[in-house]
């Protein structure tokens, strides 16, 4: 799975020249919209009418909108029905995993610099630390 992940980035990447959550939603026409969701879901990717959306909770700071943007762009690449994300436990879970993975590899471009703490280095690149620990979980 990581590996396809890995390769779905790249492809991304070179195909539209950015590694930028919000500029790969326009690319991909995935609408984004900011709205007050629901307690417990901070995005959302939906399809109504034929038009494709990411909602995305108002509230968020920036760093974790463009986290849960890049995570919404998996569901949709994958093809993942939201409905379980939105699910606590076992399909919660196992419908995280890749779209937070694929995040982490978006928005992470360098590596910490000697003798920075990962706290540090996900502070220094606007990264939530979950993604700087996801990313470096698996390089380890």
């Amino acid at each position: 799975m990581k590996e396809r992940i890995l390769r779905e980035i790249d492809r991304l990447v070179r195909q539209f020249g950015t590694r930028n959550p919000y500029e790969l939603a326009d690319y991909l026409d995935l609408h984004l919209v900011k709205r007050t969701l629901p307690k417990g879901i901070v995005g959302v990717v939906a399809e109504v009418l034929e038009e494709k959306y990411i909602l995305l909770d108002a509230a968020l700071p920036d760093e974790e909108a463009r986290y849960i943007v890049a995570h919404e762009i998996y569901h949709h690449i994958d093809n993942h029905p939201d409905y379980f994300s939105t699910q606590k436990g076992y399909w919660g879970n196992l419908y995280e995993r890749g779209p937070d993975y694929f995040a982490a590899g978006l928005l992470i471009e360098e590596e910490p610099e000697w003798g920075e703490t990962i706290m540090e280095f996900s502070a220094r690149i606007g990264v939530p630390l979950k993604l700087v620990r996801i990313w470096h979980k698996d390089a380890a």
